[in-house]
C-alpha cells in the first residue's frame, strides 16, 4: 500500500483525528497517476453513526465531507455510487442542502443502506 493510499484509507474511515488527517491530505497532490481507493457506504454510516452517539460534532463531519468531496482518487461504490455522491454533497454544504441533525443522520444512513 502506498503512502497515498494509507492516507485515503484513514480519510475514507476517519481513524485519526481531523487535524491529522487535513494536515495529511494537503500534503497529497491533488493530480495522481495510480490507482484509487474505494469508498463504500460503511464508511459514511460509520461516521454518520459516530455523530449520532456524540462522537463527531456536526462540524467535524461537514470537514470530513469536504476532504472526500470531488476527489478523483476516491471511488464510491459502484452500487450506490449516486446516492454516496449526493450524501458527500449534503454533508459537505450544509448551508446548501441540509443542516445535520441526529435525525437527519439516521435518515442518511437508511437511505444508503436500502440502495
Amino acid at each position: 500500500m502506498t503512502k497515498r493510499e494509507k492516507v485515503l484509507q484513514q480519510l475514507v474511515s476517519f481513524s485519526k483525528p481531523l487535524d491529522i488527517l487535513l494536515d495529511e491530505v494537503k500534503r497529497l497532490d491533488w493530480d495522481f497517476d495510480g490507482s484509487s481507493i474505494n469508498m463504500d457506504v460503511k464508511h459514511i454510516c460509520g461516521v454518520l453513526l459516530r455523530y449520532i452517539n456524540g462522537e463527531l460534532t456536526t462540524q467535524d463531519v461537514e470537514s470530513w465531507a469536504n476532504l472526500v468531496e470531488g476527489r478523483e482518487d476516491i471511488d464510491f461504490e459502484s452500487s450506490h455510487a449516486t446516492v454516496m455522491d449526493e450524501c458527500i454533497y449534503e454533508l459537505a454544504n450544509p448551508y446548501l442542502t441540509s443542516v445535520l441533525s441526529v435525525e437527519r443522520a439516521g435518515e442518511l444512513i437508511q437511505l444508503l443502506s436500502r440502495n
